[in-house]
């Protein structure tokens, strides 16, 4: 059973990517992994646990005593995510139940056929679960989306944790002898749920809450008390206050302790941080290593302290050797002297109006060194931010620049210095600057990655205006475009913004004739769409966003061609576009499994729910009959049922978790 991409032409490109990279496909660093059974039973498991119907609990409490240790922790985390009060019982009983701290099991589907370095079948069994710690913290509950019943159960948690134990964990977890122990186990236990018992607390701002969690203040524990000052940042002020003035009378504060509480004080009462910010100072001198700064201690003293406090810092600079150190106290040194702002300016969500003068020259230079970095292409965006017109010559120069790839997705907003600097280009909106953009655009001398920048800042910048040379360029001959020409029936439409795609020319230029939209536009876009031109989904999203009708036929009218390359196309078009009309083409695909689109009609099934049950019934039937398959085809049906949902899929995920089979009608 099929689960990758269905066309000839992608394993064509797939050699041809092989060959370009010096390699083989038998040498490649991804491979293809065979799961082996009860995975799929676990799988199933899970699937109940997505469904969330309270109807399968019994069932699930049954499997949390399977022999395999996968099974049966994907059974205890799927009771967690019920939310029922009778699947308390036995998380309950295995959380008491040292010998669950590792049970044997096969490896767990993880959502991937490949592995990096890694292919062939899975040894069975492939790990140690700790079905204990899963069912502890499945007591406890989930972050972000505690119940009040979870947030009652955390509480109570915190109130009786035994603090002793939380201590003895964290400062004795990298030794290896206690961390293996029995001891070290259970006390990780602890650890975890308290953990997950704070994180529970996020979203409640009750005097309760307030009054419970500020009671680890003053005790150091390492991880515990940076979380619970972090909560209380959200608290009010007349309730936390009397609290931290409390933990400060204590006769020793640890390290953590005076910087969660300054870190209070600044956020409740700002006029008191200065006086505390002296007192810490202070307390620095007699430290052996000043290891929180500059991560904790450093911006806080830097936003508490003033001039006039100056000598007492570089009182404590001159009693440092480390040379980190020694920069770190540096750094606040200059910040409160004002020489440099008091605020990240590269990382900084915002940058304060008081400081933007003092931040342009430091972002101008990052932007303008002879080489380039991560902090170049962070300038590039706070630059943008800052509509600063006098960053446009060194944005012009990296929007052009020859250099192919990137960095990961910043923001949300671009992943490449072309890219980056295309967004702040448009966000600036000079129109001095367009002239020189378009050049790049249109230019063949200029790269892919810059040349699909340029379309999509060209297109933003002069509108209509630019539409016949966008259109020109759509339809120039593309050569990289034909190594993104073939995509995977079942795929997703892109959900990454334009400017942190990696596209090829083509279809940048097909998304900025869609980004200026307009009747020009359209037609350019549903012209090409009639041509004898590979479609891409980029290029289908484009048509889509200007005018969806002409796509809808397009697809329609292309689902029995006798080009198999054509037709695979629309169906992708229909799952990607026009999923809840799809019911009927799914069955058609599903039921023939030597369709080529059958993989791709179950990767569809694997993301987007019809909650079509003639659809349930056909996956089912296929599940029954891979009972003498292989592993993975099983995953793949049961992943596509659970996602489908509904009573037959509950009952056929039950049956299929405690039996591996489906039995026959």
């Amino acid at each position: 059973m099929a689960t990758g991409p269905i066309t000839l032409r992608s394993a064509i490109f797939a050699l041809l990517g092989a060959a370009l990279l010096g390699s083989s496909p038998g040498r490649a660093e991804t491979l293809p992994v065979e799961y082996v059974s009860p995975a799929d039973r676990a799988h199933a498991a899970t699937m109940l646990g997505k469904i969330k119907s309270g109807d399968s609990t019994s069932v699930l409490v049954q499997l949390s005593s399977d022999s395999d240790g996968a099974v049966r922790w994907a059974a205890v985390h799927a009771l967690a995510s019920l939310g029922d009060s009778r699947a308390r019982g036995a998380p309950e009983e295995i959380r008491d139940d040292p010998a669950q701290a590792r049970v044997p099991g096969v490896e767990m589907f993880d959502g991937q056929f490949t592995r990096y370095g890694r292919g062939g079948r899975l040894a069975e069994p492939g790990v140690c679960y700790n079905v204990q710690l899963t069912a502890f913290l499945a007591l406890v509950g989930h972050p972000r989306e505690a119940t009040p019943e979870e947030i009652r159960r955390a509480l109570d948690h915190l109130r009786t944790v035994d603090r002793s134990v939380l201590e003895r964990f964290t400062t004795r977890r990298n030794v290896s002898t206690y961390y293996g122990s029995r001891q070290g186990t259970e006390d990780r236990l602890v650890f975890d749920a308290t953990v997950r018992a704070l994180e529970n607390l996020t979203t409640s701002t009750a005097d309760e809450t307030t009054d419970v969690i500020v009671g680890f203040l003053g005790s150091g524990i390492e991880d515990i008390v940076p979380r619970a000052a972090g909560l209380l940042l959200n608290g009010r002020s007349d309730r936390v206050l009397p609290h931290v003035r409390s933990v400060l009378e204590q006769a020793r504060l640890t390290d953590l302790s005076w910087t969660a509480c300054l870190r209070l004080t600044l956020k409740h009462d700002p006029a008191s941080a200065r006086p505390l910010a002296i007192r810490l100072l202070r307390t620095l001198h007699a430290r052996a290593t000043l290891r929180g700064m500059p991560y904790d201690d450093g911006p806080l003293l830097q936003q508490s302290l003033r001039r006039e406090d100056v000598p007492l810092l570089r009182d404590l600079l001159g009693k440092r050797t480390d040379e980190a150190e020694r920069k770190a106290i540096e750094e606040v040194i200059a910040r409160v002297e004002g020489r440099q702002p008091p605020v990240d300016i590269l990382e900084a969500n915002e940058i304060p109006s008081s400081q933007i003068e003092e931040a342009l020259p430091v972002l101008l230079a990052e932007l303008n060194k002879e080489e380039r970095d991560w902090k170049t292409f962070k300038a590039e965006y706070q630059l943008g931010r800052l509509q600063a017109k006098g960053a446009i010559p060194g944005l012009l120069k990296h929007l052009g620049m020859a250099l192919e790839g990137g960095f990961a997705l910043w923001r949300n907003t671009a992943s490449s210095y072309q890219g980056m600097a295309g967004w702040a280009l448009v966000q600036i909106g000079d129109r001095g600057s367009v002239d020189r953009i378009r050049e790049v655009a249109c230019s063949r001398s200029h790269g892919r990655q810059a040349r699909s920048a340029a379309l999509l800042a060209y297109a933003l910048l002069a509108g209509e205006r630019a539409v016949p040379e966008l259109a020109e360029v759509f339809l120039e001959e593309d050569r990289t475009f034909r190594c993104f020409s073939t995509w995977s029936v079942g795929a997703a439409p892109e959900s990454s913004p334009p400017f942190a795609r990696c596209t090829s020319v083509r279809e940048s230029a097909a998304l900025a004739l869609a980004q200026v939209g307009g009747n020009e536009a359209r037609a350019a876009l549903c012209q090409y769409l009639y041509s004898e031109e590979p479609v891409t989904l980029s290029i289908a999203e484009a048509v889509h966003r200007v005018d969806p009708e002409k796509l809808d036929g397009w697809s329609r009218a292309r689902l029995e061609s006798n080009d198999p390359l054509e037709r695979s196309c629309a169906v992708g078009v229909r799952f990607a576009f026009f999923p809840t009309t799809c019911a009927g083409l799914v069955q058609i695909h599903l039921e023939d499994a030597q369709s080529p689109l059958h993989g791709g009609t179950l990767t569809f099934l694997r993301r987007y729910s019809l909650a079509d049950e003639s659809v349930s019934n056909v996956l089912i039937g296929l599940l029954r009959r891979a009972e003498s398959g292989s592993c993975n085809d099983r995953l793949v049906l049961i992943e596509a049922l659970g996602v489908q949902g509904g009573e037959k899929a509950r009952a056929t995920l039950e049956e299929f978790a405690l039996t591996g089979k489906v039995a026959k009608k």
